[in-house]
């Protein structure tokens, strides 16, 4: 069950520009199915907590942000992970395909207007065993949004 929606998810994932269409499409087909949020274990992934902070960090500039209420649900049969949290009381969603290394971020920028910006998320593995992005050290992985990359 859902074989084939994960499957377009993905290829849009990869191939669209439009962000908000990828997001409808998770939504849709996905997040709003009760069979679908059944298969959902909580669970930590410190790479997804990394990637929030590297997009907080380019999102607030020299703000201060906190990152609070983030829950992570795992999808193992899909390598999904996807989630809430709210990004200094901004409303957040996130899902993340660890097969692919890839995922989006929402996030409610203006809450008056409805304003919301997508961010793709994509990871890859570095050879440095420590790198230091704008400041916030991490080992073994960069982490980059679509092609605005960080680092």
């Amino acid at each position: 069950m859902f074989e084939n929606e994960i499957k377009t998810l993905k290829q849009k994932l990869i191939s669209d520009h439009n962000f908000r269409d990828i997001w409808d499409y998770f939504f849709t087909h996905l997040a709003e199915k009760r069979e679908f949020l059944r298969y959902g274990e909580i669970t930590n992934n410190e790479s997804i907590v990394t990637m929030l902070k590297l997009v907080s960090k380019r999102l607030f500039k020299d703000e201060p942000f906190k990152i609070s209420n983030f829950l992570q649900i795992k999808i193992k049969e899909f390598d999904l992970i996807h989630g809430p949290c709210f990004l200094n009381s901004r409303m957040a969603n996130f899902f993340y395909f660890e097969d692919i290394c890839m995922g989006l971020f929402s996030i409610l920028v203006d809450p008056i207007k409805s304003e919301t910006s997508f961010i793709r998320l994509t990871s890859f593995a570095a050879d440095k065993s420590d790198v230091d992005i704008n400041g916030l050290k991490e080992s073994r992985e960069i982490y980059c949004p679509g092609s605005k990359t960080i680092h």
